[in-house]
């Protein structure tokens, strides 16, 4: 492909991805303020969930700032983002929890308006689930959008549980929506000290990694080029470092994470995955946050592997 194709090809997908950052965050700031309109009429929840959209429609701003502008200020931004998540986490939390303890009440609907809520919370968690796969380029920020996709996908299911519940008897709905509420809460706080701590703990990057050769004589699998494989997976993907010797003496390389069992497997199974995706996603991040913390050190592995075979680090 010409250097004119390549050229032609980024700024489409740049075009592309700017017009979706403009849907996006209209479409947080949109239901947001309708949700403010219901908490009018329909209970304190959907306020809280207003400002939850909100929050995490300024998040989305500051990420895609960052990516658009090209800003090298990434942990000040971070920080902010992380606040920011945090904070919805802790509103959420307060409120559920007290109204476990009986300090508030949930609002009980009737069956039209519960079924149109939970027709909206559910498109929500749709959207926000093919937020949580679309990204696909590399980086801090990019994990950021993927996690802010996520809380939203997470808040929606617990409005979407109040909405159905309602249907039941008060403390079995009060009791199961309060507690599912506040444990969502929890979570979203720890999932933004993951967001803050992710730039000194994950290979984000930190891909790029060159060494040079110094013993020859303890070099056992090095070739020309190649891969090493780190981490095996076949679900979530195998992490290798793809090499390639630049000279004699000298490799350079990055970290990649291949394929996992989703994009492989055929298409009847893919349709199958993504009709179970709402209730199928807890356990999958479940089993791919096990995995991360299995490829916490991935850096300090690869370089112990070049070490034993004679490399030093670039």
């Amino acid at each position: 492909m010409k250097i004119k194709e390549l050229y032609l090809k980024y700024k489409k997908q740049d075009k592309l991805f700017k017009l979706t950052t403009i849907i996006s965050l209209t479409f947080n700031l949109l239901i947001g303020i309708s949700k403010w309109i219901l908490a009018i009429f329909n209970g304190v929840v959907f306020f809280l969930s207003g400002v939850i959209n909100i929050l995490m429609g300024v998040a989305k701003l500051l990420c895609y700032t960052g990516l658009l502008t090209n800003e090298d200020n990434y942990k000040k931004r971070n920080l902010t983002v992380s606040i920011l998540v945090f904070a919805s986490g802790l509103e959420y939390f307060i409120y559920m929890f007290n109204v476990y303890i009986g300090n508030f009440t949930l609002t009980s609907y009737n069956a039209y308006i519960a079924i149109l809520i939970a027709l909206i919370s559910f498109i929500e968690i749709g959207l926000a689930i093919y937020g949580l796969f679309k990204v696909k380029r590399k980086g801090h920020s990019y994990r950021n959008l993927k996690l802010i996709n996520f809380v939203l996908g997470v808040e929606a299911m617990v409005l979407t549980e109040n909405a159905i519940l309602s249907f039941t008897s008060k403390e079995t709905y009060v009791e199961s929506s309060s507690l599912f509420g506040f444990i969502v809460g929890l979570f979203v706080m720890i999932l933004s000290i993951f967001m803050f701590l992710s730039p000194y703990i994950t290979i984000a990057d930190q891909e790029k990694n060159d060494f040079v050769l110094l013993d020859e004589s303890k070099n056992k699998i090095i070739s020309k080029e190649g891969e090493v494989l780190l981490k095996h997976s076949y679900i979530y993907g195998d992490y290798v470092y793809k090499y390639r010797h630049i000279d004699e003496k000298e490799v350079e390389g990055e970290i990649i994470r291949k394929e996992g069992f989703f994009k492989k497997t055929n298409i009847f199974i893919k349709v199958i995955l993504i009709i179970l995706s709402e209730i199928l996603i807890f356990v999958w991040l479940i089993g791919r946050f096990i995995y991360f913390l299995r490829c916490a050190f991935l850096i300090k592995e690869l370089d112990e592997v070049m070490r034993e075979n004679g490399f030093q680090k670039h």
